[in-house]
């Protein structure tokens, strides 16, 4: 494999981490276990830098409440065009380690960011998850006051994330709401993991294993439910008349089969959609840390928010 020198020196901690904190194979690790093991990897990489934002909630479909960070540019409008953001960790953990990228990106692309803490399986199965990032997104058009500019919404999410905003921005356009666009960082289509067009880079990703993704659905995805259900995967719905995308994904991510086929189904369907494959890059590199000199995987968002 050949990675960049940012990407290497990220995998060469990644295993250094690993080795202070050694973990057991999944098949024995519990989800405390997980959360906890994934959750000290993850801000031991990436740092836990306090970062100013404003909490909030919002209340979803069933009543419950959200918990939403907003991230505010640096300058003073009446409106701000906004970001809804939801996080990676597989469906069942959030690593808390994005405050730094929502605000990078709050900051240099003069896009509020507000970052979405969803429920978490096992716990709380699909459809929770999409059903919050849903009702984020919506009270964003009719609901909020936070000087949200409601003609220039857009959401993005970062792996699994990326899969619950795929799922949202289908959601709104069945709903007749105009998002300006859909930005998907390795974006999980099909979480019946039957997309392999390109295998043989997915086979040098060691940030993200295909053990670890199965391991996560199982708890996601509900008893008999077929993973290929449009609801679920959103590679299997049709995309028709779905909002903009900028799908970005790394050479030798796991998550590449799935990127390309969704780029591809997009556009057979005539949505306007661009794809971005960054060389050198495994899985889990939307972060904002000096050491791994990365920032210019969060510049690729940057760049298609101001493109509107």
């Amino acid at each position: 494999m050949s990675t960049d020198c940012a990407s290497k020196k990220l995998i060469d901690s990644f295993v250094t981490v690993l080795e202070k904190h050694p973990v057991k194979p999944l098949e024995q690790t519990s989800i405390a276990e997980y959360r906890d093991n994934t959750t000290k990897i993850s801000q031991e990489l990436m740092g836990t830098k306090k970062i100013k934002s404003k909490s909030h909630s919002v209340s979803g479909i069933d009543n419950h409440q959200i918990s939403i960070k907003i991230f505010v540019p640096d300058y003073k409008a009446e409106q701000y065009p906004t970001l809804i953001y939801c996080h990676g960790g597989g469906f069942i953990a959030n690593l808390h380690i994005d405050d730094s990228t929502c605000d990078y990106i709050a900051k240099q692309s003069g896009w509020q960011v507000i970052a979405i803490d969803h429920r978490l399986a096992p716990e709380n199965k699909f459809p929770a998850a999409v059903n919050d990032a849903y009702a984020v997104t919506k009270w964003a058009f009719e609901d909020s006051d936070f000087a949200i500019d409601k003609d220039r919404i857009a959401v993005c999410g970062s792996s699994s994330g990326a899969n619950l905003m795929a799922l949202v921005a289908l959601r709104m356009r069945n709903e007749g709401y105009k998002l300006t666009q859909q930005i998907l960082v390795s974006l999980p289509a099909d979480l019946s993991v039957s997309l392999d067009a390109y295998a043989e880079y997915a086979e040098q990703d060691v940030m993200l294993t295909r053990e670890a993704m199965f391991y996560c659905y199982q708890y996601y995805i509900p008893s008999g439910m077929n993973a290929k259900n449009p609801q679920l995967s959103p590679y299997y719905a049709d995309l028709y008349d779905v909002a903009p995308a900028t799908l970005i994904v790394g050479e030798y991510d796991q998550l590449r089969s799935d990127t390309e086929a969704y780029y591809q189904k997009l556009q057979e369907v005539g949505v306007a959609a661009k794809k971005i494959v960054i060389a050198g890059k495994t899985h889990a590199f939307l972060i904002i840390k000096e050491a791994y000199d990365d920032i210019v995987v969060a510049d690729h968002v940057i760049a298609a928010l101001k493109e509107e």
